[in-house]
């Protein structure tokens, strides 16, 4: 069955995206704003509440962070960070439980035993990281993403739904599943170069790097920087290159490797996030890639990408 595609765009979500991608320390080296970005957040926190984001143990931010939530937010309070939080909070426990059921991934309604002091919790947090940390960007960030979730919106209409989802997250290619499947595509910034996902109960919410940096003229791309980085590792080519040969699974890729999987997991994402390999998804889910191929016009991109640095 073919996917439905939907271009959403709401400044709360980056909100979430962006506690996601401070809480996340073993991530912070990988993001393209990089360990720098995440001391310098650090410091401009209150003391008592950068420890409380320390201590938020991985299990339960699950049940904090649920930028999910905000699709199935009534439009009134979707345009306004305080007004959805204020719209959160005063949520009576019934819908509460029935925002969580329809909107929150499966895996935390399983984790997240209390929704109504999970929700608490949640409106807490956001609206101390809101107001010592994301007001401070918000304004320059929320007119470009809302401008790149309106110029996909315009560009979804004529294209192959799973061409235009490969090429907003950088290989994710979805296989037709037997149930027509909800693909709601929203940019964010905070979480760049990778994806975020929240599969749902009738939705897969594709949170995708908006790519809205400006380049200073003679400075190399973001995008350049990472081609060049994800090639200069040899494991990194000797995979590429048994991958230029056809489809992998992930365990054949770490026994023609020779590396642990944690290592085979970090080189794969980084060949990804550089646009040069393809994820083939079989169920509906980026949690459970099925198999790992090069992309189509990979040495093209190559070159296009080096000749537009050395020639502008």
């Amino acid at each position: 069955m073919p996917f439905l595609i939907e271009n959403d765009y709401s400044p709360v979500y980056e909100l979430y995206i962006s506690l996601h991608a401070f809480i996340g320390r073993r991530r912070h080296a990988l993001l393209d704003l990089g360990k720098d970005w995440a001391v310098r957040v650090r410091h401009g926190l209150n003391k008592d509440f950068a420890s409380r984001l320390a201590r938020i143990k991985p299990e339960s931010r699950a049940c904090v962070i649920v930028p999910s939530l905000v699709w199935k937010t009534p439009p009134a309070y979707r345009q306004d960070i305080g007004a959805y939080l204020n719209w959160l909070a005063s949520l009576p426990a019934n819908d509460t439980f029935s925002l969580f059921q329809t909107s929150a991934r499966i895996e935390v309604l399983n984790k997240c035993s209390d929704l109504q002091k999970a929700r608490d919790q949640a409106v807490e947090v956001l609206n101390l990281w809101y107001e010592q940390y994301y007001r401070t960007v918000e304004s320059d960030l929320a007119p470009k993403l809302a401008e790149k979730a309106e110029l996909q919106k315009i560009a979804a209409k004529d294209a192959n739904p799973e061409d235009f989802i490969e090429q907003l997250t950088f290989g994710l290619r979805m296989q037709p599943i037997a149930a027509t499947q909800t693909v709601v595509l929203i940019p964010q910034y905070h979480f760049s170069p990778w994806d975020v996902y929240d599969l749902t109960r009738d939705s897969l919410i594709l949170y995708y790097p908006a790519n809205i940096d400006t380049v200073e003229p003679g400075k190399p791309s973001l995008a350049l920087l990472r081609l060049t980085r994800a090639l200069s590792d040899e494991n990194r080519l000797r995979i590429l290159r048994f991958l230029s040969e056809g489809q992998r699974s992930f365990s054949e890729v770490v026994r023609f490797s020779g590396l642990a999987k944690s290592t085979v997991h970090h080189h794969l994402v980084a060949l990804r996030a550089s646009g040069l390999v393809r994820i083939l998804v079989a169920d509906g889910n980026p949690g459970n890639p099925d198999r790992f191929t090069l992309r189509p016009g990979v040495t093209e991109y190559v070159s296009e990408q080096l000749s537009g640095f050395l020639n502008e």
